[in-house]
């Protein structure tokens, strides 16, 4: 499992789930990621369903799982997006990314920090 991780993640990731036999710290660019290892049978919390929970900013986070290595990844910018409330722009992300299936990996937009509000943009990770 992946999880995008700050310091205060790999603290909360044991606090959470004590049974993770193993980590790698992972980087891409700016942002890093936190891959974790932990055996189903030791999985106590339920990692995939749970992901981690940060209950003083409110948010939980989920992990992808990992993809195998015969994957050719692509990230889409998507721009000049519909400018409906976020629901909307996502349905119709997901709308129209249909015909990829099962390999439309994630989509998102770009939101203003500190207000939240929608920006136009966008992403989506395809496994072509």
């Amino acid at each position: 499992f992946f999880f995008d991780i700050t310091k205060c993640c790999m603290i909360e990731l044991k606090k959470q789930h004590p049974k993770v036999h193993a980590f790698l710290s992972m980087s891409d660019c700016s942002t890093c990621y936190l891959e974790v290892y932990v055996t189903s049978t030791n999985d106590s919390n339920d990692i995939p369903r749970n992901g981690l929970i940060f209950p003083d900013a409110h948010l939980q986070v989920l992990p992808c799982t990992a993809i195998n290595d015969q994957a050719k990844i692509i990230k889409l910018k998507l721009s000049h997006l519909p400018m409906l409330p976020i629901d909307g722009v996502l349905a119709r992300i997901k709308t129209s990314l249909a015909v990829f299936g099962n390999a439309l990996l994630a989509i998102g937009i770009g939101t203003e920090h500190a207000t939240g509000f929608f920006m136009g943009s966008g992403f989506a990770v395809i496994d072509i």
